[in-house]
């Protein structure tokens, strides 16, 4: 009988300790983005977000065709990972909201992204 109860004890321990590092994890993540992107039209970004955990990108297709994003695909099969890729390719000047989520179902972030145009941003620059 004690040995049951300190069978889930440790049990209970562990599985506290693997929910406060996941939701340490997500206040990191949440942090480390930013609120706002400023991309130029047609160019290519790739972004990397700092995660031990896997993070999918979604954004409503329906709405904008100022963006097109994609999560790389090649990583490694036999090594760990403290990272995920967002290729960004700009189409045309607009906004784009991308949301960032844990495990593809919980929201953590959502990052605004403008595209401007190339010649507004060379204008900005030469002031």
């Amino acid at each position: 009988m004690i040995l049951k109860i300190k069978l889930f004890t440790k049990i209970r321990l562990y599985f506290l300790v693997i929910i406060t590092m996941l939701i340490f994890t997500c206040i990191y993540i949440a942090w480390d983005l930013p609120q706002n992107l400023v991309l130029l039209e047609n160019e290519e970004y790739l972004y990397n977000v700092k995660s031990i955990l896997p993070l999918k990108v979604s954004f409503d297709k329906q709405e904008t065709v100022t963006l097109q994003v994609e999560e790389e695909k090649s990583k490694p099969v036999n090594q760990f990972q403290f990272s995920n890729s967002i290729f960004m390719k700009t189409l045309s000047k607009g906004n784009a909201n991308l949301q960032i989520k844990l495990f593809g179902i919980f929201p953590i972030k959502t990052i605004e992204v403008d595209v401007i145009p190339k010649w507004l941003h060379a204008a900005i620059q030469s002031e």
